[in-house]
């Protein structure tokens, strides 16, 4: 599976400096059903990197955000495919 932000949906903005002033914490939309959804700094940091990378795979993905938080792939990765699964049901992420 491949993982993009969704462009048709517009679910999710970054701003660095308003990011950062706001502790990495955002909102994201979903267009479909017009409604609006936290996300703290750990969903911003998973959004961020598959913005940057179209197209990633979860296991890069699972990677990659091992390695900003300096933590262990076992120790992240059900949390970080939880919260994929989420986003791709509130089409925020398309496979």
């Amino acid at each position: 599976m491949r993982l993009n932000t969704s462009k048709s949906h517009a679910g999710v903005l970054f701003c660095p400096l308003i990011d950062k002033a706001n502790g990495y914490n955002t909102i994201v939309y979903n267009v479909n059903s017009k409604t609006n959804h936290k996300v703290n700094s750990f969903g911003y940091f998973i959004l961020e990197i598959i913005e940057s990378n179209p197209g990633i795979s979860l296991d890069v993905l699972v990677d990659k955000y091992s390695r900003k938080v300096d933590k262990p792939i076992w120790k992240i990765r059900n949390q970080v495919e939880s919260f994929v699964k989420e986003m791709m049901r509130e089409y925020v992420i398309s496979s």
